[in-house]
């Protein structure tokens, strides 16, 4: 289990979800990775179901909607349950942590705790364009206005750029 810090418009959902399709691509076989279970668990307790995780599982748990200290105390506490069963039965889970609630982590959650920093701006459009196929020259990301937008925007943002 990892869980990732970092702050909003970072990328750290992006992280959290290549991180667990990482995981799923060591699977092996085909028919194993066909198998493994990959599915994002609500953040509270209020509709779940037993989790009953089998080896390879891949879970996110999104926990970066949560704004008060004692429903976060709560989904720790929930957190620590899940963590166990995933654990035992050999899964793997990515937590995305609020931010701004530093102060509040369970002190027994931070050795798997990850602090991630924003990407750089670039780097992630470099790899954009590389990944469309698409030709361009390092000059052509020179642009003053695209510094700043690579400097400011939220990740998020760019993925609607590129249509997904």
């Amino acid at each position: 289990m990892v869980l990732l810090e970092a702050a909003p418009g970072s990328g750290r959902r992006a992280a959290a979800i290549t991180l667990l399709h990482e995981l799923g691509e060591g699977a092996g076989a085909e028919e194993e990775q066909e198998e493994d279970r990959f599915e994002e668990l609500p953040a509270t307790d209020k509709d779940e179901a037993t989790l009953a995780p089998g080896e390879g599982d891949r879970f996110l748990l999104d926990l970066s909607g949560i704004a008060d200290e004692e429903a976060y105390a709560k989904a720790q506490r929930l957190l620590v349950v899940r963590r166990s069963q995933v654990q035992e039965a050999g899964a793997h889970m990515v937590v995305v942590l609020p931010s701004g609630m530093e102060h509040a982590h369970a002190p027994e959650l931070e050795p798997h705790t990850v602090a991630l920093g924003r990407p750089r701006g670039i780097a992630v459009v470099t790899r954009y364009l590389r990944m469309d196929r698409m030709a361009f020259h390092s000059t052509d990301l020179g642009s003053y206005d695209l510094q700043r937008l690579c400097e400011r925007s939220p990740m998020r943002d760019w993925r609607g750029s590129r249509g997904w």
